[in-house]
């Protein structure tokens, strides 16, 4: 005896052609949803073009909002017309000696060891006790980041729904869909020391 009432849309479960309608605006909103989610693919791939980051914070460089004062945005705040990077001196050096303990042949558990040790501040990331600390993954991931050899690269990977587990998984693109683009203020070690790394 309990009926559905969409206030936005006017339709009432009641009615004899709510079935009809609500099937016909329930694919409206899919499409509304996908072509959306090209539209936001699509701007971030302009930001990226024109060197700025689409994505979230790197460890070693801080997001500044590149703002325009002539219009307004949220909030009534200037508009944000895109977001750059900037290297942060401290975290850049902590960068540069984990390649070098790596190309030195330093396991990733033992350089994440080194730095939980020496109290190193970490990302973000914490461990069970809900300390911040180095994990031998995050040693691993930075060793492989081209951002820190000037090179930013862009839709590596898509987010994707699974149904069956109700969540998004993150599924890798082929590489003929990356973008790579030169961001040499961004550097942070040399070539030869990259190459020694990645050997």
């Amino acid at each position: 005896g309990v009926f559905i009432y969409f206030a936005s849309d006017r339709l009432d479960s009641r009615d004899e052609s709510f079935r009809i309608v609500h099937l016909v605006k329930g694919y409206g909103d899919e499409r509304y949803s996908k072509d959306l989610g090209k539209k936001i693919h699509r701007g971030q791939e302009g930001c990226v073009l024109k060197g700025y980051t689409a994505g979230s914070r790197c460890y070693g460089y801080r997001n500044v909002n590149i703002e325009n004062a002539n219009r307004k945005g949220e909030h009534g705040r200037p508009l944000v017309m895109g977001v750059r990077q900037e290297i942060i001196p401290e975290e850049a050096e902590v960068v540069r000696r984990i390649m070098e303990m790596r190309a030195a042949g330093t396991s990733f558990g033992r350089i994440a060891r080194t730095l939980n040790l020496e109290k190193v501040t970490s990302p973000r990331r914490t461990n069970k006790a809900g300390i911040r600390a180095w994990f031998a993954s995050t040693i691993k991931e930075i060793t492989k980041n081209e951002l820190y050899r000037g090179v930013r690269v862009w839709n590596r990977t898509q987010n994707v729904f699974n149904q069956a587990e109700g969540k998004k998984t993150a599924r890798k693109r082929p590489q003929s869909e990356w973008l790579c683009v030169d961001v040499p203020e961004l550097r942070i070690v040399c070539d030869e020391l990259w190459e020694k790394v990645q050997e």
